[in-house]
């Protein structure tokens, strides 16, 4: 604001002060802060081994959550909610689909960010999910332009292990589906023309076993 302010003695004697240049219909100041801000996105995809995504994404959910230095989650951090893949995008076959990390804003800078991405297990399946993950460290420089990555992996019990990789990670997670039957035998008979076949006869027959969904 560019403002005047005179002061004079009135008749009486008394100070007098007198603005000038305030905003119309305004009695006083007003100042407007807004912040600068920046975005961040995790890349990464999940992998179905055994089975296909198309028909195994509703058991696959996954999280990020801001942490402190040490881990510990921060009560007033950010929290993403689940996080799924949408099935009617996938091909019918496909084992392999892009997780969709949201955007994270971030409006200051200076300094670092911690976040862990974990997967979360949900019953009804025989897949085994990933009990471990990843810590991503995120460095935002103060005018927000520059932003560096580092990362640790997750041990199973959700705990950093090792040193820090420089780099912006793939946070890329692999399912495999566990058997509870284990190895299978498959038997049969063969007929020819209606007789069984002889296995003697000297011809040779060929087979293939197909997984059906």
């Amino acid at each position: 604001y560019d403002v005047t302010v005179k002061v004079r003695k009135d008749q009486s004697g008394v100070v007098v002060a007198t603005v000038t240049g305030l905003p119309q219909g305004k009695e006083s100041f007003e100042f407007t802060n807004t912040y600068q801000a920046t975005t961040i996105q995790f890349e990464g995809s999940k992998t179905i081994l055994g089975g296909t995504l198309k028909d195994n994404a509703k058991y696959l959910q996954f999280q990020i959550i801001e942490t402190d230095q040490k881990g510990t989650e921060l009560t007033d951090g950010y929290k993403s909610g689940n996080i799924t893949i949408d099935s009617n995008a996938l091909a019918d076959d496909a084992i392999t689909g892009t997780i969709p990390y949201p955007e994270i804003t971030i409006t200051e800078g200076d300094r670092y960010y911690y976040y862990k991405v974990v997967e979360i297990a949900i019953n009804g399946t025989t897949m085994v999910n990933n009990t471990g993950g990843y810590w991503v460290r995120v460095w935002v420089s103060e005018d927000l332009e520059t932003i560096t990555y580092s990362y640790k992996m997750l041990g199973a019990t959700g705990t950093p292990e090792g040193e820090f990789q420089d780099g912006e990670p793939k946070l890329d997670f692999e399912n495999a589906f566990q058997s509870s039957v284990g190895p299978g035998k498959v038997e049969g008979t063969k007929y020819v023309n209606g007789q069984k076949y002889n296995t003697t006869s000297g011809l040779t027959y060929g087979y293939w076993l197909i997984r059906q969904n």
